[in-house]
């Protein structure tokens, strides 16, 4: 801990920072906390505000009793700031900061007993300041993974904070939207198994337009609910499936191909943007992204145009990434933004490390990493955020049937332990490739023949995890979307 004075100024003003990185379990472990409240404190004291910042707390009465102490010091009219950076998770829509001996948080109970009450926190620091402001900011944007359950081998993953009730003269800031975090990344066993027989929940009844049909369905994308939507392409619409129905909904588009108001023009992706009342879709054949907001009848905001769209992310910060199949890149885009950055590609055709030959699906984790489905080189490229090549994580030795080879990868995503899961498309087959390792493994679909029986695939496109480590698939040419459950133990 270490505390700085200021001088006082009309208001007095007190800041308590917390950063907790350095988790007992390695997959929670945040490399970049301490280094951020390190600056905060120091922009902190530049504006007078004396500073107490505690770093890598290990229990909540040790969490608990720091801040205590810190609101015994408030007075009436002080200005509060409270600052946490760490993990965090939630039981009933009550939200805990962890601490990060977080060995045997398993359950909901574990999580009340071992974490601190983020509500009792705010309850503590407004009780004594009630004549001017608390300033209440939680920064955790990495879901929390608990530990695996005696009936599973899986770990389960957090599902962001929750709203917080307002405190009179409190403002409640999150860093990430409430109930968003970052993408999900399961914590999957390197020897997980999956189910070889899937199970159909949307489509599967040959191609059409009727809301049970699909036709040549591309990206796809899942919610904490189980929700799924489809770029259902050849009907030129998007499709929301919820669980358990196998009849959609039409969210967007007119199933006829048109570039006016409410039409789409073979839409290839779809992902959920951060508040959960719009979706971002790549509008390919209108060159195009657009921004639709669910039910409401104005006309859908083009965010890019003129972009050879295939592949859509979105990072923690809400920055959207675009791959261009025809410039042979990915951009980066923050809000507001139309040129944006390159992060992946950008140096012409070709299969150099700093080459990409007509790019398609993408994956962001949490470092900002980007994970490029290379198709027409073959392989699966990473591009660390600022590097200038990218390095090869699977595939990549020509097109071909092997455990080394791909043959025009599409949907991508990875794990928590870094390993890749790709979709094979014209092998028939999703992969995984564990990190670094010189060949995958098939992990769904029956070797390398096509079909249509329930453990046989058709060419895969799009590729998600629900955060249990189920996974789905768009089984595109037999017009349907597969669920393949993880095996438990």
């Amino acid at each position: 801990m270490s505390s700085s004075a200021s001088n006082s100024s009309h208001h007095r003003k007190l800041a308590l920072i917390i950063s907790n990185g350095n988790y007992s379990r390695s997959n929670n472990k945040i490399s970049h906390s301490a280094n951020k409240v390190n600056n905060l404190a120091e922009k902190l004291q530049s504006i007078s505000f004396k500073v107490t910042k505690y770093t890598d707390i290990q229990t909540d009465p040790e969490m608990f009793g720091n801040v205590k102490k810190f609101a015994d010091e408030i007075t009436d009219g002080d200005i509060i700031l409270f600052y946490y950076s760490g993990q965090s998770d939630h039981v009933n829509n009550k939200n805990y900061l962890v601490p990060i001996k977080d060995d045997n948080i398993e359950s909901d109970r574990d999580v009340e007993d071992i974490a601190t009450s983020a509500d009792k926190i705010l309850e503590r620091l407004v009780e004594k300041n009630t004549s001017y402001i608390t300033l209440f900011i939680l920064d955790c944007c990495k879901p929390y993974i608990r530990k695996a359950g005696s009936k599973s081998k899986n770990a389960t993953e957090s599902k962001g904070l929750r709203e917080m009730k307002l405190t009179n003269g409190a403002l409640i800031q999150f860093a990430c939207a409430p109930n968003q975090t970052a993408p999900v990344i399961p914590n999957i066993v390197s020897d997980a198994k999956w189910q070889s027989q899937a199970h159909t929940i949307a489509g599967g009844l040959g191609l059409g337009t009727d809301m049970n049909k699909l036709n040549c369905p591309q990206g796809i994308c899942i919610d904490e609910n189980q929700t799924i939507l489809v770029a259902d392409i050849s009907n030129h619409r998007i499709m929301e499936y919820t669980r358990d129905k196998k009849e959609g909904r039409r969210i967007a588009g007119k199933t006829t191909s048109g570039y006016n108001r409410g039409h789409l023009s073979g839409p290839l992706n779809v992902i959920n943007d951060a508040d959960s009342k719009r979706f971002i879709i790549c509008d390919s054949n209108n060159r195009q992204v657009l921004q639709w907001t669910r039910g409401s009848s104005k006309k859908p905001k083009i965010m890019i145009d003129n972009v050879a769209c295939s592949g859509l992310a979105m990072d923690d910060e809400g920055s959207i990434y675009i791959s261009d199949s025809q410039k042979h890149e990915v951009r980066r885009y923050c809000a507001g933004e139309r040129k944006g950055t390159i992060v992946a590609g950008g140096h012409g055709q070709g299969s150099r490390p700093c080459q990409l030959n007509h790019p398609t699906y993408i994956f962001v984790d949490r470092d900002q990493s980007v994970y490029v489905s290379d198709s027409w080189n073959n392989r699966v490229m990473k591009w660390a955020k600022g590097a200038k090549e990218g390095i090869v994580v699977a595939g990549g030795q020509g097109r071909g049937k092997n455990l080394t080879q791909l043959d025009c990868p599409t949907g991508v995503t990875i794990d928590a332990s870094g390993a890749v899961y790709v979709a094979d498309h014209w092998n028939n087959r999703v992969m995984r490739w564990g990190k670094n390792a010189k060949h995958g493994d098939i992990i769904v679909g029956h070797r390398y023949t096509s079909g249509t029986d329930s453990n046989q695939l058709t060419g895969p496109t799009g590729l998600v995890f629900d955060e249990a480590g189920n996974l789905y698939v768009s089984d595109s040419y037999n017009h349907r979307v597969q669920r393949y459950a993880i095996k438990e133990d």
